[in-house]
């Protein structure tokens, strides 16, 4: 190896290594997905993500289209017979807390456009319900199997997630939730 070439890699080496450790990651590159920054993952404390998938209409939709709204995102699938058997009990958990400061959303994650369709032509739903036809913002919320659930409060910080389809144990948690934002609310007032 040449000296210019030895001094060229040196270099690269030092400034990679002298980089913080997100940038380091940032440049790895994991089986065809980048990991660190680029796609953070949501976690519980953190700011989530932007990305939640995009309207029927095409539209990219963001977490921060949403802000000042607590934000249940359910990621689900039509393929996936717990997914389909928990959507209704998500609508049920939506709708005790039905108010302009809550929002549950759907987000049907790896599935072509037509057979979304075909779903929605035969069940009706009152949730928004979302598309993530390439996995890109179920990825981006470290969502690796179906259904899970994401709560993401007014400032877009995520509150709790939810594997699976325990959708009781979404309900109690989320019951007791808005009960103490409610208590709380009721203590400042008066």
């Amino acid at each position: 190896m040449s000296v210019g070439r030895t001094l060229l890699v040196l270099v690269l080496v030092i400034g990679f290594v002298s980089e913080p450790v997100e940038a380091q990651v940032a440049l790895w590159k994991w089986p065809g997905k980048w990991v660190g920054s680029k796609f953070r993952k949501a976690k519980e404390g953190k700011l989530a993500p932007e990305p939640i998938g995009q309207t029927l209409d095409g539209v990219d939709a963001l977490v921060s289209d949403y802000r000042g709204k607590v934000v249940l995102i359910d990621f689900w699938a039509p393929w996936c017979p717990p997914c389909v058997e928990e959507l209704p009990k998500v609508e049920q958990i939506a709708q005790f807390e039905s108010s302009e400061k809550f929002q549950t959303i759907a987000v049907c994650v790896l599935t072509k456009r037509q057979n979304l369709d075909r779903y929605l032509e035969r069940h009706t739903h009152e949730l928004t319900i979302l598309h993530d036809p390439d996995g890109k913002a179920s990825g981006a919320y470290g969502i690796v199997s179906l259904p899970q659930a994401v709560l993401v409060d007014e400032a877009g910080i995520v509150l709790r997630k939810w594997k699976g389809k325990d959708t009781a144990l979404m309900d109690a948690e989320l019951r007791a939730f808005f009960g103490e934002r409610a208590r709380i609310r009721k203590e400042d007032s008066g």
